[in-house]
């Protein structure tokens, strides 16, 4: 089990081409990606900001479980390498066995047990081109991957145009102030929607991710003073980031400029 802790941002149409070319040097790599993403008819996966995928990376197979991690930035991941017949260019079975043992798997059990154990169906699909590319930053190691290619929902599609900055080895600071040089330079825009959240709100017909409010918090009588205002700090950043993201990639309403307000004074709070 791996915590993935990444910065993903839209690209303006027009400075796209000025980020290929910063990306794609001598000593970057480009993979097609395509990927099929499950779920129950109920969307039980979604809801729980989980996303279980089956990814052909070249000609590897690999299956991923994501949950969310300990903050807005970061996630729980497992992947596991899936061996297909030789020469079978079929997709291979998806078997959520493959995580077990893990703290993203063990969630997963429960979460299917809780809704009666329905069906797994594929919900939607991505195809990618991403070129990637290492750099090193204040002793860190970052990886860029700058992904172009379409969500795919039945008959419904959506673009996607986005780069990822994902922390390898090194301190989430020296990533932070990479990724901000980047965005500075290039005017990226923060967008904390994974993949998967694009593919539910396609799938399920909807225009954009709809509000997001703050979730009740559950502490112990006795939390350590630092423990609850870490949590409390965590719930009202996922609630400004995910709120500000539909925001900028639009079209959003006015709950969530409402929930952005809401969140923000659940920040001051906190830090006050």
């Amino acid at each position: 089990m791996a915590t993935e802790i990444e910065l993903k941002f839209r690209i303006p149409p027009g400075r796209l081409a000025a980020l290929r070319r910063a990306v794609a040097t001598t000593t970057a790599q480009v993979q097609p990606l395509a990927a099929a993403y499950f779920d129950t008819p109920g969307e039980h996966l979604a809801a729980a900001r989980m996303a279980l995928r089956l990814r052909r990376e070249g000609d590897a197979w690999v299956q991923t479980l994501k949950a969310e991690g300990a903050g807005p930035l970061q996630r729980l991941e497992h992947n596991a390498p899936v061996v297909a017949p030789t020469g079978d260019t079929d997709r291979p079975a998806l078997d959520i066995a493959r995580h077990d043992g893990t703290a993203a798997g063990a969630a997963l059990r429960r979460l299917l047990a809780d809704a009666g154990q329905p069906v797994l169906q594929q919900r939607y699909a991505t195809t990618v081109q991403r070129t990637r590319r290492l750099l090193r930053s204040g002793g860190a190691l970052i990886e860029l991957a700058l992904d172009e290619g379409t969500v795919q929902a039945g008959p419904r599609s959506l673009a996607l145009c986005e780069i990822e900055f994902e922390l390898l080895a090194g301190t989430p600071q020296a990533l932070l102030a990479l990724a901000g040089r980047w965005a500075g330079r290039h005017g990226l825009l923060l967008d904390v929607r994974s993949k998967s959240e694009l593919g539910h709100t396609l799938a399920a017909g909807l225009p954009g991710s709809p509000p997001t409010t703050g979730r009740p918090m559950r502490l112990a009588r006795q939390a350590d003073i630092d423990v609850a205002r870490s949590a409390m700090l965590s719930q009202a950043l996922r609630q400004v980031l995910a709120n500000a993201s539909q925001m900028a990639a639009g079209p959003s309403e006015p709950g969530h400029l409402h929930q952005l307000r809401v969140g923000l004074r659940r920040l001051r709070g906190v830090l006050g």
